[in-house]
């Protein structure tokens, strides 16, 4: 059968990225504050439909959506944060996973039910790793194989009138079975995704007995807060940290401010900027501190590009362009210039101001065609004035190059130097 399974049922889409329960108010003395509300707004971007179509939250209680997510994002304790995942995936197995199941095993339009008790029973004992009344393999078996001979015969009965059904003992059975098998992965889930420390399983049993039978749309709603709530604690925050600060830092964006222009992107109250304002903002001062920090950590690469090329401007033979190209004409073509947007085949080699080389199409033995606006701003420059059966060499200072970006070989800020055969051209 098509196993219905409860990881992929709460999991929460990477990407997302976020009344009175204190909300967090925003303060603003840095930078950083801003760009941590602003990053927190632009999160939120999108969520109310997310917690409708894809959590089933009624968005009119955006309220208790607000306190469940305040209340897990600010969740330290191990006991704690084992009890609120547990309640969340509680929620989610009573009021999405087990209706899930009733309509894969008894179709969409039967009023039959697996049973709770024996399904949340099977969970608890594979989420403690206690003994139970079959093994996980044994319970993975038997669900597949009693789901499809349901289905089997079913399909044979269609005609018939009643179809074939599960006798009460077996549909016990097989509840505690789906319960069981269901809970394998959930501990190194809890461990990865959702920061639980799992020598408290018996406080995430007690969250989630507490909720596994079903709630309501109120409570519904706080739940989705409190899973959201740990995704923004223990996932969107650190990777926030970490694309503002870089991978190796341990300095942090204001969690306070983050939460708070969250709240506000979610809800649409009380925001101190337009969501429109908020990506900008994001965009703009992230690329500003990014640059900065780059500058920090590969500055010397820049000094040394500049040092380079006024240096080798001059060379006999270097002419340098207003852009900063520097070119050396090392044979002339008598072909024809490309235009921008030509198709050009090349022969070429690429290196550091240092001597390493980085990338060459004569070591592969084969030449390379591109458009004349498929390659770095200073390639596109030099083709564009270099006949064909040219080869020139040509250095390009690192703002006509890969400027911050890192590109293995090539650091942030290098300048680099190439040969260049213009081998043929195709106008466009």
């Amino acid at each position: 059968m098509k196993k219905v399974t409860l990881l992929g049922a709460i999991a929460i889409a990477a990407g997302m990225a976020s009344c009175q329960q204190s909300v967090p108010t925003p303060v603003f003395k840095t930078d950083i504050d801003s760009l941590s509300y602003a990053m927190g707004m632009s999160n939120a971007n999108g969520l109310k439909p997310y917690l409708s179509a894809r959590m089933n939250v009624d968005t009119t209680y955006m309220g208790e959506f607000v306190k469940g997510l305040v209340k897990s994002v600010d969740a330290t304790q191990p006991k704690d944060i084992a009890y609120m995942a547990g309640m969340q995936i509680g929620a989610q197995v009573g009021n999405q996973m087990i209706p899930g199941a009733n309509n894969e095993i008894f179709g969409a339009d039967s009023k039959e039910s697996i049973n709770k008790e024996d399904f949340i029973k099977g969970f608890v004992t594979g989420s403690l790793d206690e003994k139970g009344k079959m093994t996980p393999e044994a319970a993975m078996e038997y669900a597949q194989s009693t789901v499809q001979k349901l289905r089997e015969a079913k399909a044979v009965a269609d005609s018939l009138h009643p179809a074939p059904s599960l006798t009460s003992a077996e549909i016990d059975t097989l509840s505690y079975a789906l319960g069981l098998s269901n809970s394998q992965g959930l501990k190194p889930f809890l461990a990865t995704r959702q920061n639980v420390d799992t020598t408290y399983m018996k406080d995430f049993v007690k969250g989630f007995k507490e909720t596994a039978k079903g709630t309501n749309e109120k409570e519904m709603a706080m739940m989705a807060g409190m899973q959201i709530g740990s995704q923004v604690a223990n996932q969107i925050l650190p990777m926030a940290s970490k694309e503002v600060f870089g991978p190796e830092s341990e300095e942090s964006i204001n969690k306070n401010n983050f939460v708070a222009g969250f709240i506000a992107g979610a809800t649409g109250k009380d925001a101190k900027m337009t969501m429109e304002e908020a990506s900008e903002f994001t965009t703009t001062h992230l690329n500003a501190i990014q640059e900065k920090a780059l500058v920090t950590e590969f500055g010397s690469n820049k000094e040394a590009g500049e040092a380079f090329l006024a240096e080798n401007g001059k060379k006999d033979g270097v002419i340098t362009t207003p852009s900063g190209l520097q070119y050396r004409i090392i044979s002339e073509g008598k072909g024809q210039v490309p235009s921008e947007g030509d198709l050009v085949e090349v022969n070429y080699e690429g290196t550091l101001i240092d001597g390493t080389k980085f990338d060459s199409s004569y070591d592969r033995g084969q030449s390379a065609k591109f458009g004349t606006n498929q390659v770095i701003q200073g390639w596109q420059e030099a083709l564009t004035m270099m006949p064909v059966g040219s080869v020139w060499e040509i250095v390009v200072p690192q703002e006509l190059a890969y400027g911050t970006r890192n590109q293995g070989t090539i650091k942030p800020f290098s300048t680099l130097i190439f040969k260049v055969e213009l081998l043929g051209v195709e106008k466009k």
